[in-house]
């Protein structure tokens, strides 16, 4: 009896599905009906799903062109950069043979000046040591240099020349202290010897107390000797001292020339007599 029921309830259930189907099937409205259901969250995921992957997409496009750009503004950088740095080192080459040929300039107008024969050289060393103050230049023998020739610049003397070779000479700096120039004050006169002393300063030995020599006074060349000719300048006093129990006025001066930078200097070959 109970399997007849059971059996019957199937039956029942199946024909409610089976007519279900068939209204289902010949009813376009209902069709649409789970589609609608369906169709509205699958949407949703959808359009969430095409959101991100846009701006995901967007984004990587962004950082793409942006790092593109990012190149190409550090080689711009780095192009500039360079062509700053050649500009820079060029225009330094121009400030350089700007001041060269100033230097030069002056070295030759005053030689054309002069009365005296002047040997142009370049100086290609400098004295190391402590016990000597001497300069190395690029004219010697063969271009008449010798000996106790005075070397000069137009603002003032530089020392003597004290060794010679076939193409090479060495000056001893009147700021050596084995350096002796004979001097004479501009404006009184008095004339003296100039040898050097310590920091790069000369002093003026053998004048007496009674000399009225004072500071900013110009020391210049007596011409008492063969290696310089007579008014070159040697400096300008800048400090006078009475010394008791002493002979002579303690007198410092300092060169007219700034022997620490020297680059071109002029030998004084020989005199010519007007």
């Amino acid at each position: 009896m109970m399997f007849r029921a059971a059996f019957g309830y199937k039956r029942f259930f199946s024909l409610v599905i089976v007519l279900t189907f068939v209204v289902f099937l010949f009813s376009p409205e209902l069709q649409k009906k789970p589609v609608q259901l369906i169709g509205r969250p699958v949407g949703i995921v959808v359009y969430y799903l095409q959101a991100g992957l846009f701006f995901a997409l967007s984004g990587v496009e962004s950082i793409w062109f942006g790092y593109v750009d990012l190149i190409h503004v550090r080689r711009d950088s780095l192009r500039l950069q360079s062509e700053n740095e050649e500009l820079r080192g060029e225009n330094n080459r121009l400030r350089e043979e700007g001041e060269e040929a100033a230097r030069l300039r002056a070295l030759l107008d005053f030689k054309k000046e002069s009365s005296h024969r002047l040997i142009a050289a370049r100086v290609i060393g400098r004295e190391l040591s402590r016990w000597y103050d001497t300069i190395m230049i690029d004219q010697g023998e063969q271009a008449g240099v010798a000996v106790d020739m005075g070397v000069v610049m137009p603002s003032g003397v530089v020392g003597k020349v004290v060794k010679t070779g076939p193409h090479f000479a060495q000056v001893l700096l009147i700021t050596d202290h084995n350096s002796a120039v004979a001097a004479i004050d501009q404006r009184t006169r008095d004339e003296g010897i100039v040898e050097g002393i310590e920091k790069g300063r000369v002093k003026v030995k053998y004048l007496p107390h009674f000399s009225d020599i004072q500071p900013n006074d110009v020391m210049v060349t007596s011409g008492l000797e063969g290696s310089f000719p007579k008014g070159l300048l040697i400096g300008k006093v800048d400090r006078v001292e009475r010394r008791e129990r002493e002979l002579f006025l303690h007198v410092e001066v300092t060169p007219g020339v700034d022997l620490s930078k020297l680059e071109e200097v002029l030998v004084v070959a020989n005199r010519t007599e007007n």
